[in-house]
Formats: structure tokens, sequence, C-alpha cells
């Protein structure tokens, strides 16, 4: 069971999209592409109002990142305080949480182990346990690894699984289970697995 009372199967198949970055749920879909449901004959709304859109999308977000409604509603706001584009810096920021970053990194394979590993205080930043998965990591921070012998074969592992990472904002050493975070994501390099413009508009209801 998922954080939110249902599975995440249901919710990748819901939403139609691997919000979990998790391989098995990629099988998932191409197995069962339809909404749950829909095989048993059960009949879809006609028309998806645009306050349904709105929040599909802001679901999207808390469900891929790991987060409860008001946790998003509270990084939501500080990114509207800053300056730039709300939509982009909101990203930005769930982007450079420290679990996004061990995820990113390719330390683990999907954020909710990132999140483990960071709550169960095996990730150092600058050499200091930093056990908050929200935790903002910034420029120019290093990210790395206990040295500890069950916790560098979870991370191997990944590494392995994983392979390069993606992101050309972190750089990843592997033999030392280390990422340095150069810099903070470009607007090219923010994910999209969400319209982040209408999260802003349900925000700004």
């Amino acid at each position: 069971m998922s954080l939110y009372g249902e599975p995440k199967g249901k919710l990748v198949r819901r939403f139609g999209i691997n919000l979990f970055a998790n391989p098995k749920y990629e099988r998932l879909l191409q197995k069962k592409p339809n909404h749950p449901g829909k095989e048993r004959g059960k009949r879809s709304r006609a028309r998806v109002s645009e306050y349904r859109r709105q929040l599909e999308e802001k679901q999207k977000l808390m469900f891929s990142y790991g987060l409860t409604a008001g946790q998003l509603r509270r990084l939501f706001q500080e990114a509207h305080r800053k300056s730039g584009i709300t939509g982009d810096n909101l990203l930005r920021m769930l982007e450079l949480r420290l679990d996004s970053v061990v995820f990113n990194a390719g330390l683990a394979v999907t954020r909710a182990q990132a999140r483990q590993l960071v709550g169960h205080r095996h990730i150092l930043v600058n050499g200091r346990t930093t056990n908050i998965p929200s935790y903002q990591v910034k420029a120019q921070d290093v990210v790395s690894v206990k040295n500890k012998t069950g916790t560098h074969a979870i991370v191997r592992k990944a590494l392995e699984t994983v392979g390069a990472p993606a992101t050309n904002w972190i750089k990843v050493d592997r033999d030392a289970m280390q990422a340095v975070v150069q810099d903070s994501p470009s607007r090219s390099e923010l994910p999209t697995i969400s319209d982040v413009q209408m999260v802003v508009e349900f925000y700004s209801r």
C-alpha cells in the first residue's frame, strides 16, 4: 500500500505514467495499459473539468516525490516568494531535495529507496549525517554514502541497475559512491512528469 491508501500499481495505471520511477511499474503499464476497472467495462466520465485536471497534476507531483498535500503547498508558497517563474522554482526545489538528489545520482533505484537511505542515516552531506529527506541541497554540496558494508552493497547494486545519471548538474564518482551537485538544474533539465503550470493555477485559485 502507498502512503495515500491506494496501491502504487493502481495509481500508476490511473495516471498512465510511472510516477514512482520503478522499473516494475513500466512492465505493469505495458501489461495493463487501461485504467483500473476499465477492462471490466467501467465507464469513464465524458468530460473532465479544469479543476479536476489541475488536481490530478498536483497529485502527480505529490505521489512522485512522496509528499503530503500540506508539504507540497508549503513548497509552492516558498517557490512563489522566490524571484523567477513559480513553476520552475517549485520543480527545482523538488529536485534539490536530498532524497531526490540521491535518486538522481543513481545511488538508489527509486525515490522511495533514496528516502529510506536518508531517513535511516546512511547519507552524508559535506561529511555530516543528514537524515532529513526534504533537506535542500545547494551547489557544490557533496552527497556521499556512509562507510558501512551493507549500505555500500545496496548502493553498488543501485549504481549497476540505474547506470550513469541522466542529469548534467550532478557529477557522480561511482567508486567513491558520492555525488557533487555542481549547480541547480536548468529549466531544460527539470522533469516533465506533471504539467506544473496547472499546479500553479490550482494553488492560485
